[in-house]
């Protein structure tokens, strides 16, 4: 598992464009990823983004050119040439399955939880110390 937090490198538009080149930094590190396991003798097959963002997702799979996306930076196109090439795999996932959310999203008590659970996190108060 990896996970970071830094400002995206262009300002975007839309709500949509953010979320692609969020998909476009997820992508450069899943490529990195890759990379690193290999160099490991680890090598991975198709990894695949679970993305809850459709605007970012047609983007990514849409051969023709999108003419509400001529002006992103070409740097975030990158994840469109990955998915096209077959390199990494993209699919949608329902918002509300969405585990990532339990790192990026103010929640309320259950749904943090239950996308813990998902996660097969625990919380350590339940954690039973271990007998003798």
């Amino acid at each position: 598992m990896s996970w970071v937090s830094k400002r995206q490198i262009t300002p975007a538009l839309s709500t949509g464009e953010a979320e692609y080149q969020a998909l476009a930094a997820a992508a450069r590190e899943v490529q990195w990823l890759k990379h690193l396991r290999a160099d490991l003798g680890l090598p991975c097959k198709l990894v695949t983004i679970r993305c809850d963002a459709s605007v970012s997702l047609s983007w990514c799979a849409d051969y023709k050119h999108e003419p509400r996306a001529k002006h992103i930076d070409i740097i975030h196109h990158y994840v469109k040439d990955l998915v096209l090439s077959k390199r990494l795999g993209t699919v949608k996932v329902h918002t509300s399955l969405q585990v990532a959310d339990t790192f990026t999203k103010p929640l309320t008590a259950d749904v943090f939880w239950s996308m813990n659970g998902m996660l097969g996190l625990v919380d350590v108060k339940e954690l039973k110390p271990p007998s003798k």
